[in-house]
């Protein structure tokens, strides 16, 4: 089963809550870093003002397209394991900038980017939910919101 079956190990570890906030701030943190640089850089390659709203559009765009397969497999596979490859593609997207020598080399990351958003940040407010006891859950998710 996924992550809802009962006597899960982390529904009794308030840290696992604590462990996703402290990791969702951060994983929000470095993607929000890149986001004023971001039109300069892509502009420092040659793209064209076109381009570049085209560009950003594309991590919207994947993000929209792949939540419904994501929350699927976050229900077959777990959450958690949908938030490490979320991570993973978090981790993947600045190093795909920094071998970029063309603006077209940067619409692969941007699509990583917002499958790494769908797959991190909503799912993860599911995760949280679903970690904390329901007299709490509020709780949990206002600190995983304010985390973000």
């Amino acid at each position: 089963m996924g992550d809802m079956e009962v006597g899960h190990p982390l529904r009794e570890r308030p840290r696992g809550v604590l462990a996703l906030c402290v990791a969702i701030f951060f994983a929000d943190a470095s993607h929000s870093a890149s986001i004023p640089t971001f039109p300069a850089f892509a502009q420092s390659l040659g793209a064209s003002f076109t381009l570049i709203g085209a560009l950003v559009s594309a991590s919207g765009i994947s993000t929209t397209l792949s939540s419904i397969p994501l929350g699927s497999a976050s229900d077959r596979f777990g959450r958690r394991r949908i938030m490490q490859l979320g991570f993973l593609f978090l981790v993947v997207t600045p190093l795909i900038y920094t071998v970029s020598s063309e603006p077209l080399h940067i619409l692969t990351a941007r699509i990583l980017l917002g499958v790494a958003m769908g797959s991190t940040f909503s799912i993860g407010f599911l995760y949280v939910s679903e970690l904390t006891e329901p007299r709490l859950r509020n709780l949990a998710q206002g600190a995983y919101m304010t985390a973000m």
